[in-house]
């Protein structure tokens, strides 16, 4: 199964950056950048179940994209950073309260 979503997620990305080469598929200029290629990266991981590290790969792209694409101001980290913490700890507490099964 992990190959199936190894190949789709490589299809995709290579089907979008095509289409944008050959201006056949006109998107906003954020679409094109490092942050979407984290928030892809990590939704290809959330699939292959790979949960932590997925969201982690997808929030991080999502907050450096959320400026360009909803035009708002930038967030600073120095005012955000207990947020940070807080998504830590839940993910220690998630990860203690729904262990992996090993089978």
């Amino acid at each position: 199964m992990d190959a199936f979503w190894s190949s789709l997620f490589f299809i995709g990305i290579g089907a979008v950056l095509l289409f944008k080469n050959l201006e056949i598929l006109i998107l906003p200029s954020y679409v094109y950048t490092w942050k979407m290629l984290l928030i892809a990266f990590g939704i290809y991981n959330i699939l292959l179940r790979n949960w932590m590290f997925g969201l982690t790969m997808a929030g991080i792209g999502t907050f450096f994209i959320l400026p360009e694409a909803l035009n708002i101001p930038k967030l600073e980290i120095s005012k955000i950073w207990p947020a940070i913490l807080i998504l830590i700890g839940l993910g220690i507490f998630f990860k203690m309260i729904f262990p992996k099964k090993k089978y």
